[in-house]
C-alpha cells in the first residue's frame, strides 16, 4: 500500500502596517473557509490551510506586539485578509526639553 503522502506550501502573504494596526493579506487559492486555522501571539501570526493534497502553513513575526483580543479577519475568494491592533499606538510625541 503506498502511503499518500501532501505537500506543503507556504502560502503568499503581504505585511503592512500603520501608527494603529497590522494589516495582513495571505493568499489561499482553492483553501475553504472552513479550512483555514488561524492562530496569533502577542508576537507571531500562523496561518493554516488545506485543499486536496496541499497543505499551506506559515508562520510570521510582527516586530510590534499586538492586541490580539480585538484582531479581525475575513475570508474572501481565496484571499485572508486579516486586521490586528498594535498593542501599543505607534504615534510620536514631541519632549519639550527644559
Amino acid at each position: 500500500m503506498v502511503e499518500k503522502r501532501s505537500i506543503i506550501v507556504t502560502p503568499a502573504v503581504g505585511i503592512d502596517h500603520d501608527r494603529k494596526n497590522y494589516m495582513l493579506e495571505v493568499e489561499l487559492p482553492g483553501v475553504k473557509k472552513d479550512d483555514v486555522k488561524l492562530e496569533m501571539s502577542e508576537r507571531t501570526f500562523c496561518v493554516e490551510g488545506t485543499r486536496d493534497d496541499i497543505e499551506l502553513h506559515g508562520c510570521y513575526y510582527l516586530a510590534h506586539p499586538v492586541n490580539i483580543k480585538k484582531a479581525t479577519a475575513r475570508f474572501e475568494d481565496g484571499l485572508l485578509m486579516v486586521t490586528i491592533p498594535l498593542a501599543h499606538s505607534l504615534e510620536r510625541k514631541s519632549i519639550e526639553i527644559k
